[in-house]
């Protein structure tokens, strides 16, 4: 008799752990009347974060640097999970995708499944001042 082994993977199971985190500490900041405390959320969302990181693109000599896109770590080694995105035009946070990798594997993209978790990560983002 052979014994089929699946093939566990990690990252994404860790990418949709970090998610529902992220939703779990949305309902614990948020009042019966369904109002959501900002500050106490987002005080949560800088603890959590592993890492805020920016980047710039190609620019001229003498150009002032300014921010493409955004890369926000939330759990590192096996599995690792990071959100990454691009700015708007007004500066904040537009287009993201979450990211996640076990050992031996290259970076995968998790595609938030609900729109709870595509609202969460979004609430989760808007927490973050990527200002100078």
């Amino acid at each position: 008799m052979s014994e089929v082994i699946e093939e566990t993977n990690h990252g994404l199971l860790q990418a949709k752990a970090q998610i529902a985190s992220i939703i779990e500490a949305i309902e614990e900041n948020t009042d019966e009347d369904g109002e959501l405390n900002f500050d106490a959320f987002r005080e949560w969302a800088e603890e959590d974060a592993l890492s805020v990181e920016v980047r710039s693109g190609w620019q001229s000599v003498g150009e002032t640097l300014t921010a493409d896109e955004f890369r926000i770590v939330l759990c590192t080694g096996g599995p690792h999970v990071e959100i990454q995105g691009e700015f708007n035009c007004h500066g904040e946070p537009g287009r993201y995708r979450v990211m996640y990798s076990d050992w031996f594997q290259g970076m995968a993209c998790y595609r938030c499944e609900t729109e709870e978790e595509d609202d969460a990560v979004e609430k989760f983002l808007s927490c973050f001042y990527f200002g100078d």
